[in-house]
């Protein structure tokens, strides 16, 4: 078997430079949590924030899927862009054989192994949605991957376009519709997928590196599998919609363009486009090279027209000889076939995605730990230089002076406990405050809207009832974040109010509380709203029998909207545990440092200790400190690289923007 090194190429560079990106803001992550420890600025609550920083970082995906009708060429364009050093056709794509199910292709870093997990289309008559079955193992068919043989590995894959025969009554009860599936000659049965989903985990080297490619089929499937067009494809960073170059935009085309990826269209963290493939079919021997891209161009300006892209985002290539091209070597053919330039285009797309996903979803959140921890040891230096200035001034002085610094300690001791003590109803209110929040988003209250909305679909009559049943659940959902955002305003203006009044009356510097962004949420349920009402209006359910289809859609949108919340819950626990920590922190460090001086003055006093000795070990302290305080620094500067441009991002800042874990 050839070597499995992926193929060098704009793309696959930039997935390399973005798993050692990842893998540097790791180690100075994990560098960063054993500086809080050995600055006593860690807890519970940190450690388990950064904690789940990092597995998002770990499992973090760079997601490419392909979509469009049958025969488009999707596989063959995987094949030729990630598995062309195998030296063969490692996914079945060659005429007659044609994935038959949703195929994801990964590494699983969890399991650390090679496999291929089949799921059987009869669990569509299971209502449970694709992503529920993941965790249910009894349910798929596995079986281990050869990677050390290519023959093998394409044998293994050919499963996928495995199909099997079952009557009209059948398919259309696994949500089929019969009149768009082959028929046998001699009988009434029609062919259908044998797999419902496709999971396929390999060591290649760019799958290690956290790439995922979905491969979807053409139409039937997207129709009669919602949570490809409300999951799936929205989670990629690319979307690749495959044409053939030939025949442009064809009927078929446009149904899936606009019942299943337009929408895509809505998405800020997302790259859309349309590849004509099989361009080599135009290449015309008896034409001049002007007259063959005249043509070209005119099938570029007319499909970017149809689909309402721009002409940047249609790009011609050929597959096949790009594939080809890379499996002899072919320069010249590479050129020509198109695949460096797509390649080129979606490593741009990708990776400024990526870089924003990862600064809003991680850095961002990580640059807030560090900050903060920054100005609790910059005010422990502060109460650590003003205790230098008072003992040295205790040299050469008499015992009354000594005594009064005591008694002044006492004071500010005091003082400092009855200023805690009147801020306490305060925080005592804010967590009040969060617990209402809280219940805005309730298991029990998001329950109770999908279940009223599950009891009208289960009643209607019509499409049109079960339809009215799906958008009563989104005006319900909508309310519920209505309330869950004006709370979050509430609670945000009460947090400024307490962080302003601590600082106040401890004259520390100024810090910021960590707002609750309800917005950003809110956003992402109208982005899943948005998905599910524009694929309901394109439903054709009006006849008999897809009413199958109108529950899996239901079950999906559900788990969407369940999910979405889940998620928001957990966002909102993590908030709600570490929006006061900063004042906790900073009130923990304070008294220490109180505590600390008052020992030392007291065994000063006790002719246990000197002032010159102390002075001498509260410089080594401050000394010390300092260094602390350039890493810390430093650390926050690096991070701040990692900010995206509010406009344009930079994709070489990936080559460009490094950690340094030997900072620490």
């Amino acid at each position: 078997m050839r070597d499995k090194q992926s193929t060098t190429n704009a793309l696959t560079g930039h997935i390399h430079n973005f798993d050692r990106w990842k893998k540097d803001l790791t180690r100075s992550l994990k560098s960063f949590r054993l500086w809080l420890g050995r600055n006593q600025l860690s807890s519970d609550k940190v450690d388990k924030h950064l904690s789940a920083l990092l597995k998002v970082l770990k499992d973090d995906y760079i997601t490419i899927a392909f979509a469009g009708e049958f025969s488009r060429g999707k596989t063959e364009l995987i094949n030729a862009m990630f598995f062309a050093n195998y030296g063969q056709r490692i996914l079945p794509s060659q005429a007659g054989r044609t994935t038959m199910c949703p195929t994801e292709l990964f590494y699983d870093q969890s399991r650390n192994a090679t496999y291929l997990k089949l799921l059987p289309i009869e669990t569509r008559s299971d209502p449970r949605p694709l992503n529920a079955f993941r965790e249910l193992n009894d349910y798929w068919l596995e079986s281990h991957l050869d990677t050390e043989s290519a023959e093998a590995m394409a044998t293994a894959l050919n499963q996928v376009t495995e199909t099997q025969l079952v009557t009209p009554e059948i398919a259309e009860e696994l949500g089929f519709n019969p009149k768009t599936l082959d028929k046998t000659e001699n009988s009434h049965l029609v062919e259908i997928p044998k797999w419902r989903h496709a999971l396929v985990s390999f060591d290649h080297p760019l799958l290690q590196k956290g790439l995922c490619i979905l491969d979807t089929p053409g139409l039937n499937a997207l129709g009669s599998e919602p949570e490809l067009t409300l999951s799936l494809l929205p989670r990629a960073q690319a979307v690749i919609f495959l044409l053939a170059a030939d025949a442009g935009v064809t009927a078929s085309d446009k149904g899936i363009w606009d019942e299943h990826i337009s929408q895509l269209k809505n998405r800020p963290n997302l790259g859309l486009y349309a590849v004509l493939n099989k361009v080599d079919v135009l290449w015309d021997e008896l034409s001049s090279a002007s007259e063959i891209k005249a043509n070209v161009d005119k099938v570029i300006n007319s499909t970017a027209q149809q689909l309402s892209l721009h002409k940047s985002n249609v790009i011609p290539v050929s597959a096949q000889k790009g594939l080809l091209a890379r499996v002899k070597d072919d320069t010249a053919l590479l050129a020509k076939s198109g695949l460096a330039s797509l390649e080129d285009v979606l490593s741009k797309a990708v990776m400024v995605t990526k870089e924003k996903s990862l600064w809003d979803n991680v850095i961002a959140d990580a640059r807030t730990v560090v900050a903060e921890s920054l100005i609790t040891l910059e005010n422990r230096r502060k109460q650590l230089l003003n205790q230098s200035h008072e003992i040295e001034k205790l040299k050469g002085s008499s015992g009354d002076q000594l005594e009064q610094l005591i008694e002044n300690c006492k004071l500010e001791k005091q003082n400092y406990q009855q200023k805690m003590l009147s801020i306490k109803p305060s925080i005592r209110l804010m967590e009040r405050q969060t617990e209402l929040l809280k219940q805005t988003i309730a298991v029990e209250r998001v329950q109770i809207v999908t279940d009223q909305a599950a009891k009208m679909i289960i009643k209607a009559k019509t499409t049109y009832g079960m339809l009215k049943g799906m958008r009563e659940l989104f005006f319900s959902v909508e309310a519920i974040m209505h309330e869950f955002c004006r709370e979050a305003e509430l609670s945000n203006k009460m947090s400024q109010s307490i962080f302003e009044r601590f600082q106040h009356e401890h004259h520390l510097d100024n810090f910021t509380p960590r707002l609750l962004t309800a917005k950003l949420f809110h956003r992402e349920l109208k982005s899943i709203i948005r998905d599910s009402d524009q694929f309901n209006q394109h439903l054709k359910l009006a006849l008999s029998g897809q009413h199958k289809v109108v529950n899996r859609f239901f079950n999906t949108t559900v788990h969407n909207v369940h999910s979405f919340f889940e998620h928001t819950r957990n966002k909102l626990e993590n908030w709600s545990s570490n929006i006061l920590h900063p004042l906790v922190h900073q009130v923990d460090d304070h008294r220490q440092v109180l505590e600390t001086h008052m020992s030392e003055l007291k065994a000063i006093q006790d002719n246990d200790a000197s002032a010159t000795g102390r002075l001498r070990a509260l410089k080594l302290i401050l000394s010390d400190v300092d260094d602390e305080l350039v890493q810390c620094r430093n650390t926050l500067a690096l991070l701040d690289k990692f900010k995206p441009e509010e406009k344009t991002s930079n994709i070489l800042q990936f080559r460009k923007k490094k950690f340094y874990s030997k900072l620490y």
